[in-house]
């Protein structure tokens, strides 16, 4: 029987067997998005470093900002796949506002 680590008790929730079917379809889109998101990341730091190299500017605000989201969106997205979050992240529900 699982244990709640922060508690010592036992857990008796039992999970419906097509929610976990339906979990583990959207694991496997998440996982997808995940290394995509990773690549639009890797392009936004090059560019922010070839901008500041060139430049001796730190790049814009909008860029700054587009990260920020982006990386808010990777911290949903991998909330949900550890089950620290139930609530699955973008398209499912808004995608993170600006900060």
């Amino acid at each position: 029987m699982p244990v709640d680590l922060r508690s010592e008790e036992p857990v008796s929730e039992t999970v419906d067997r097509f929610d976990t079917g339906l979990r583990v379809l959207l694991t496997l889109l998440f996982v997808v998005i995940v290394r995509v998101v990773e690549a639009v990341l890797a392009v936004v730091i090059v560019f922010g470093l070839l901008y500041t190299l060139i430049t001796q500017q730190e790049p814009a605000p909008s860029v700054k900002r587009f990260s920020e989201r982006v990386l808010a969106y990777t911290v949903q997205i991998v909330r949900y796949l550890t089950y620290n979050g139930e609530d699955a992240p973008f398209p499912f529900r808004d995608f993170p506002a600006e900060p």
